[in-house]
């Protein structure tokens, strides 16, 4: 795992645009490219935030209900209105991105991801080049799948 790098994982098809793009066209750009996270970046490519379908989720979920996971049988019309939803829709991403980012530079090992994944408990890290340039994300499965050929190229190996 020494010789692998992030660089070798890293995922490039990631939404990113500007802080005033509104939330909805933000989750559009998630939807087509198949992925939870957009990235938040300044006219130079540095990253200024990211958000996450988490985030949204914690904006639209009642905090009562992360408490108690046996509310379950509660129907979500009773939890959720669509007016908090639709409220949401028409903010801009600078208002609900996590500014403090957590990344990783590409020519970092491998195994700094599977870390900070594990103890943060993060599905993505953005990566970026050795000018703070944004390039894409590690995500989860590239990891997983990963490991998982490591440990297969060991079996045949042996």
């Amino acid at each position: 795992m020494k010789n692998l790098k992030i660089k070798d994982i890293v995922e490039k098809n990631v939404p990113s645009g500007g802080e005033d793009i509104l939330l909805k066209d933000a989750l559009k750009l998630m939807i087509k490219k198949k992925i939870n996270i957009f990235i938040v970046l300044d006219s130079n490519k540095k990253i200024k935030g990211v958000f996450t379908l988490y985030d949204l989720l914690d904006k639209i979920i009642p905090f009562f209900v992360k408490l108690d996971t046996t509310l379950g049988y509660i129907s979500t019309n009773e939890i959720i209105s669509e007016d908090k939803i639709l409220k949401l829709s028409n903010i801009k991403v600078k208002d609900i991105m996590i500014q403090k980012v957590y990344t990783l530079k590409e020519n970092e090992e491998i195994i700094k991801s599977i870390i900070l994944m594990y103890i943060k408990n993060f599905d993505y890290i953005p990566v970026i080049d050795n000018k703070d340039n944004f390039l894409g994300v590690v995500n989860r499965i590239n990891v997983e799948k990963k490991i998982i050929d490591i440990i297969n190229s060991f079996s045949k190996n042996s």
